[in-house]
């Protein structure tokens, strides 16, 4: 079974249109989880129509919360399901896009797709595609690396010892990421197609400055200074041009047959040289 968590404070029209999404699907191994922060609007109105009408609402609230990581730690404690899809107030789902991903669910820890980013302003839709595994070290800790939790299917156990951190206010799930991929290896999946339509305004796609500045004090407490600093010019060295044609020639019999000849040659004219010292 999978567990939709949606979080909502306020955002009854967003809320309507992520549940529509939802029942609409022709997948039906699925139960739906609603954490709302106390909403004053329509919301509850709208969820308690959602409730009377669909068995998947399996559990839903409206209470203060202490922000967004600990709305969605709450909707984790109520999962049951073996992988879960956090699906917050305003976005949704490609009509019958469960079904068509059933299969893909092989059992990877984290199994991520793409999904469609929707402008606040001019209302655009952009497929913004994600890399296929492996996903290294480098690629992980770097500056734009994140995986798009609306088009993310993670294992529940993932959770069984550690939740979202919530001192961080935007970052957690990249923590999150960090940890599972890299401290804990966890297996991972692209499923190269768009899961899920992101629409801008949230606090993460507005507030690139305070991104940055948790990133680095989540960074600071996982790894220490060497490594980051490592790990970050490795992944400048990857993404430089230069570096696919050096990992051709490096792959190369005759490149090692004429790098041993010029070494050698090196060799007998350093020797030459010192020699006449």
């Amino acid at each position: 079974m999978l567990s939709i968590i949606s979080i909502n404070l306020n955002n009854a029209f967003g809320l309507q249109k992520t549940i529509e999404s939802v029942e609409q699907q022709n997948f039906y191994a699925y139960e739906h989880i609603i954490i709302d922060g106390g909403s004053n609007d329509e919301s509850i109105q709208i969820i308690s129509n959602y409730a009377s009408r669909s068995s998947h609402l399996s559990y839903w609230i409206s209470e203060k919360d202490k922000g967004i990581y600990n709305a969605m730690n709450k909707g984790i404690l109520q999962a049951k399901g073996e992988y879960l899809l956090f699906l917050n107030s305003g976005d949704y789902l490609e009509p019958n896009i469960l079904s068509q991903i059933e299969q893909e669910l092989t059992g990877e820890g984290i199994i991520y797709g793409d999904l469609y980013y929707i402008s606040s302003e001019k209302k655009e839709k952009t497929l913004i595609t994600f890399p296929d595994p492996p996903l290294n070290a480098s690629l992980v800790i770097s500056r734009d690396f994140y995986l798009p939790h609306p088009a993310s299917l993670i294992k529940r156990q993932l959770f069984d010892n550690e939740l979202y951190n919530e001192h961080y206010k935007i970052i957690s799930d990249w923590d999150f990421w960090v940890k599972c991929i890299i401290l804990k290896n966890c297996t991972t999946k692209h499923i190269s197609m768009p899961i899920s339509n992101f629409m801008e305004g949230g606090i993460s796609s507005t507030n690139q400055e305070l991104i940055q500045a948790e990133r680095a004090e989540a960074l600071q407490h996982l790894f220490p200074p060497q490594i980051i600093d490592s790990l970050n010019k490795l992944f400048f060295l990857e993404q430089s041009p230069l570096c696919k044609v050096i990992l051709e020639i490096k792959s190369s019999k005759r490149f090692f047959r004429r790098m041993a000849r010029l070494i050698i040659f090196c060799h007998k004219i350093h020797k030459l040289f010192t020699r006449h010292k």
